[in-house]
Parts: structure tokens; C-alpha cells; sequence
């Protein structure tokens, strides 16, 4: 669950830790969640920010002026929607909206005379308490674990230092038989560095798709393999095309939407990397020919080679082996594909065991 600290650093979750995240979600690693009160006050947040932004750049242009030095920049205001694109980041991720909790008024109260965190000493914390009775609510209906991703460390951690949740929390999640079920952390990056090693595969596999021109053939071999063992004689563009024949890919661009999906343990209890890559193709393929004029109907078929793009194609590879002397040396096994331009699929991914 993500508190507006997190946007507030990085609004658009577009660090190198807000991608892995996202990504994460999407592949149902975890699920984003993010409580409605966070959208209202990072909404604000973003408001208040856009208009201390404008405030100075309109200061720094009146200098200018005075300097008589050229200027540039667009003060034209703009619309702003941005819980709309929030919402939509986070369903673009598989994540969830959560609404605000329906929390009696007389259990804040109490909450907040009594200074009963995530209140403070003074009283204040009515905001960080929707998000903590947001999350108790979401303890009812899910089986998963719970993890607060906020550095409002006043309201949530009893140590400044490190993520330690308030003992006033511990206690009431066990007084809901729910101990244990929330876990803090500071910052997405915290978070996301528990997978250094799933970080560096997505590293490993970005140098080598770039870096090595005989992968795209490597890739296209496995996809018309598994393509033909199917059934299918190649996917991609070229199913949707009446006629058409010897399909093959012809690029695969350098991916930017490419992730390490999972990482389990296995029934022997070893970790596993499970890696997906998103890839855009293009597809080349032949299509029958008819000249302006008819034809000698016993004249053979003529061919025009087409090459249609803007295809996408998701690899699922498990990671077999990996060479620790050097780390971009790996054995890997594709064990399942999608194309998002045909709909098909093929190939099952390991079974799993459960872990973390």
C-alpha cells in the first residue's frame, strides 16, 4: 500500500524503483494498492507543487526580463488530471483503488484524545489514520500480507532510523487476530532492493539484447518452434492476413518494458528467477499478388513481401543456471510466450511452490 510520501517523491512512480514495482505488480508479484485518501492528498500535493513551480518560473522569466535575456518556457496553464493519471498508472499496473474506510467517527475520536498512533501528540494524524484503518480493512478480505510503503515515519515507525511499525499498530493488529500481517517500509526502493540479484538479471538481459545481433534470430527460432509444436505455423501479424505465407520476425527493438516477473522458491528450496521479456517485433511475411491486369489463370501464384510492425511479444524464460564468475553468462529455457497482436500463447510457465 502506497502513502502520498511516495508520490511526493517520485509522482509518477518513475524511478528505477517505481518501474520495478510497477512491473511487479503487473506480473502479480504484488498488487499495488493505494487508499483514496492518498489520491485526494497527493492531488493536492501535485496542485500545490505545479503552482510553486509556475510561481517561480514566472519570478525567473521577470529577470530575465530585467536582463533583457532571451527567455523561453510556456506559461499556459494547463488542465490538470492528475489522480486521473495516477488511477490509471496503478490500473495499468493490475493494482487497486481502495475506497476511504468506513471508520465510525467515534473510533477516531477516541483514537485521536487518547494520542493513539497513527495520531500524534497533539492530536493530529486524521488523514494517516483513514490509510491504517484502510489497510485493516484490507486484512479482511485478502490472505496476503500487508506492506506499508510510507516515510511518514511520525505516524507509522517507532524508530526513525528503521522501518519499525508503532507498537500501538502491532497491538492492534493483534487484538484483530491479524499479527504479523503488516509489514513498513521508508521508501519503494527499500522495497525493491530485496531482489538485487532479479535487478541484475533485467541489467543482464537488457546488455545482451542490445548488445548481441544474434538474438533476434535466436528468439525468432524459439517462437516459430513453439508456434509450429502448437499448431500454428507462425503467429504474429501474419495470421491476421488472408493467404499470407513464410512468416518470420525481423527486429526485435531493445526493450523498455522488460522485468524480472517473479521470484519464488522451488520445491527443493532454491530460489528460482522466472524472467519476462516484452518485446516490439516487426513481422515480415508474403502475401499472394494481382497484377492491374487479369492474368493467365494458369500462371504460377505471384509473391510481394510485406512487413507489417507495431507488433508485441511477451518471453517467459526460467533462469537455469548462472555463471557467478561472470554475470552476464546465464542458461535459460523459454517456457512460454504471448502475442499481443494475435491474442496466442503458448508454453507454461514452472510449476511453484509457495515463498517469497
Amino acid at each position: 500500500m502506497l502513502d502520498s510520501t511516495v508520490f511526493g517523491g517520485d509522482r509518477y512512480l518513475e524511478s528505477a524503483a517505481g518501474r520495478v514495482l510497477r512491473d511487479e505488480s503487473e506480473a502479480g508479484r504484488l498488487r499495488i494498492a493505494v487508499p483514496t485518501v492518498v489520491l485526494l492528498e497527493s492531488d493536492a500535493n501535485h496542485r500545490r507543487a505545479v503552482l510553486k513551480a509556475n510561481e517561480q518560473l514566472i519570478a525567473a522569466r521577470d529577470k530575465l526580463e530585467q536582463l533583457r535575456a532571451p527567455q523561453a518556457g510556456d506559461l499556459r496553464p494547463r488542465k490538470l488530471q492528475y489522480r486521473q493519471e495516477i488511477e490509471e498508472l496503478v490500473r495499468a499496473a493490475d493494482g487497486k483503488l481502495l475506497p476511504i474506510p468506513d471508520v465510525p467517527h467515534a473510533t477516531l475520536i477516541e483514537k485521536a484524545v487518547n494520542r493513539i498512533r497513527p495520531f500524534d501528540s497533539n492530536g493530529d494524524g486524521y488523514r494517516d489514520t483513514l490509510v491504517w484503518h484502510t489497510i485493516l480493512e484490507l486484512l479482511e478480505v485478502v490472505g496476503d500480507r500487508v506492506i506499508l510503503i510510507s516515510n511518514d515515519r511520525a505516524a507509522f515507525s517507532d524508530s526513525k532510523d528503521r522501518p519499525r511499525l508503532a507498537a500501538d499498530l502491532v497491538n492492534e493488529l493483534a487484538d484483530l487476530g491479524q499479527a504479523s500481517r503488516v509489514s513498513l517500509y521508508f521508501e519503494v526502493r527499500d522495497l525493491t532492493a530485496e531482489l538485487p540479484e532479479a535487478q541484475q538479471l533485467v541489467d543482464d538481459w537488457s546488455r545482451i539484447l542490445s548488445d548481441n545481433p544474434n538474438v533476434s534470430d535466436a528468439l525468432t527460432a524459439y517462437v516459430l518452434k513453439l508456434g509450429e509444436e502448437e499448431g500454428t505455423a507462425v503467429i504474429g501479424a501474419a495470421n491476421q492476413i488472408a493467404g499470407a505465407r513464410n512468416g518470420r520476425f525481423v527486429t526485435f527493438s531493445n526493450p523498455r518494458d522488460r522485468r524480472v516477473a517473479e521470484a519464488w522458491v522451488g520445491p527443493d528450496g532454491n530460489a528460482v528467477l522466472d524472467v519476462v521479456i516484452t518485446v516490439d517485433y516487426d513481422q515480415e511475411f508474403e502475401v499472394p499478388y494481382s497484377p492491374a491486369t487479369p492474368a493467365d489463370s494458369t500462371a504460377p501464384t505471384q509473391w510481394v513481401t510485406v512487413t507489417a510492425s507495431g507488433g508485441k511479444l511477451t518471453l517467459r524464460f526460467e533462469l537455469i543456471q548462472r555463471d557467478r564468475n561472470d554475470p552476464t553468462r546465464f542458461i535459460g529455457r523459454l517456457v512460454g510466450w504471448r502475442d499481443h497482436v494475435t491474442g496466442k500463447q503458448g508454453g507454461e510457465p514452472p510449476s511453484r511452490s509457495q515463498g517469497g
